[in-house]
């Protein structure tokens, strides 16, 4: 990132700059385009080290004083003038500066710079939350949010003390693009060495809802994952709290059925008591530092409560808003069907059934936050946060936009329940008691035909003689039987519909 071959952009092509002329001070310039410190840049044949380039060759001739900001300010011959071979390109170096907290957590402490080689502090003299924007910014976290303070409450430093009467504007993408006194010249001890404060980094989770899935934060404007090792509920309560969630029953698991990243892992080792705010105040090996692959990626569960109310309607319909992070919010039409109004329905207590969706212009329009977007649910799901969606705050909506619903005015109540479950035991008992008295009257039927068929037989080979009206008694013997039999089933009947209504 400090050091190649030089190429400059120019009406949409990129091109290279020939070495005539060129000198520490062009090189200075460039370093300071790129964001690094004027001092100590250097230049060289790019060819022999970074191999001939191709294409345009913008600049010959540049000559700069050093001071300039751009090198469209330095003297050349003119774009696309040059009496060059790409192999007189030239080669810039420019000095690196990392930038390190020591003491704290990976979002706040006692700055420490390594310039030369060598790490030292920044003195407090001059310095404002402008700078430690800057170097929250060096950092990987958002420049918004930063704020300095004094140093000792992480232990006093020693060794070098690189900075002093550091001046930044804030748009600085680094702190060599700022004012100082130069490196090393200072009047401080280490008693006024600064500290900052960097804002939480951000998190997401991919592949499941936006209550579960892999854990994914975003550092130095990249997405990475964190490894499991030594990761507890504890650390899946933070996560949950970052993300708008409550602390309480959070819990974690092997990412695995959500897919395998790919990319960064950021985190390793990650230990948080479960009071921190964010992941930044708990400990860690350091960004970037593992020894993980993706398969031990870790995801995390988090409590799905979400609140629900209707705006300027009745209970039962209205412009739906709903609280996440303590902010009540909108959702925006997108992909909105009716299977999700009865999502909705459902978490206000009424029934599923007859939701359905509609603008929500006719209820005034709101204001803030518009929490979601494409929100796209099965019907099925017992909250909104069981539904897919492009995840908290990420939209392309206005207002104009958000939706209202429409719920059935039969609620969903406790008697309603038990009353349910009354019907389907008699129900049961109904199904059980008639499946006995077609056995019974099955088994009934055989003894007839048996009884019938036995006495035929004897009958027919008995000495005496059988008259029909011996047989006809026994038949209307087992006839009553059956039949009062029917009559008890029937009553059965009548009982279960008495019940039922």
């Amino acid at each position: 990132m400090s050091r190649g071959r030089v190429e400059i952009l120019y009406n949409n092509t990129w091109g290279t700059i020939c070495d005539d002329s060129f000198t520490n001070q062009s090189a200075e310039v460039l370093c300071h385009m790129l964001g690094f410190s004027r001092s100590g840049a250097s230049f060289g044949a790019a060819y022999s080290v970074y191999g001939e380039a191709s294409g345009m060759i913008w600049l010959d001739d540049l000559v700069c004083t050093g001071s300039e900001t751009s090198i469209t300010q330095c003297q050349s011959n003119g774009w696309g003038v040059h009496n060059c071979a790409h192999s007189e390109n030239v080669a810039i170096s420019c000095p690196s500066v990392s930038v390190r907290l020591v003491g704290g957590t990976m979002s706040r402490g006692r700055v420490e710079i390594l310039y030369n080689n060598t790490w030292g502090t920044i003195c407090d003299d001059s310095f404002t939350n402008k700078s430690a924007g800057v170097l929250c910014h060096m950092l990987g976290f958002s420049r918004s949010g930063a704020w300095f303070g004094a140093a000792s409450v992480y232990r006093e430093a020693s060794g070098k003390i690189w900075l002093d009467d550091l001046v930044c504007t804030g748009s600085e993408r680094s702190i060599t693009q700022c004012q100082f006194n130069g490196w090393g010249v200072h009047d401080c001890g280490h008693s006024e060495d600064v500290a900052i404060n960097c804002s939480s980094a951000s998190v997401r989770l991919v592949g499941g809802t936006m209550s579960r899935g892999r854990v994914e934060i975003l550092y130095n404007n990249t997405w990475g994952t964190i490894c499991d090792d030594s990761f507890t509920n504890k650390s899946s309560g933070v996560l949950c709290h970052m993300l708008g969630f409550s602390r309480s029953g959070a819990s974690f698991g092997g990412a695995s059925v959500y897919r395998e990243a790919s990319g960064t892992i950021w985190l390793d080792d990650l230990v948080c008591t479960g009071s921190e705010t964010s992941i930044t105040q708990c400990q860690s090996n350091g960004w970037g530092v593992h020894n993980c692959a993706h398969s031990e990626d870790v995801a995390i569960n988090c409590s799905s409560a979400v609140s629900v109310r209707l705006v300027g309607g009745t209970m039962n319909n209205g412009r739906v808003e709903i609280l996440h992070n303590n902010t009540w919010g909108t959702i925006c039409d997108d992909a909105f069907t009716d299977q999700s109004a009865v999502v909705l329905c459902h978490m206000l207590g009424f029934n599923r059934s007859g939701a359905w969706f509609r603008a929500s212009s006719v209820y005034g329009e709101a204001s803030g936050t518009i929490w979601l977007d494409d929100l796209v649910c099965t019907g099925s799901e017992t909250s909104i946060t069981q539904c897919q969606s492009n995840g908290w705050g990420v939209h392309n909506c206005r207002h104009s936009e958000d939706v209202a619903i429409s719920c059935s005015s039969d609620t969903k109540t406790s008697e309603d329940d038990e009353r349910t479950e009354i019907s389907s035991l008699y129900r049961l008992l109904f199904i059980v008691s008639s499946g006995f008295v077609a056995i019974l009257l099955l088994v009934i039927l055989f003894i007839v035909m048996y009884y019938k068929k036995n006495l035929q037989r004897k009958c027919s080979f008995a000495t005496s003689t059988c008259t029909s009206d011996s047989l006809r008694n026994d038949n209307n013997t087992v006839y009553e039987n059956v039949a009062s039999n029917e009559q008890h089933r029937r009553a059965d009947e009548e009982m279960y519909t008495e019940l039922m209504f």
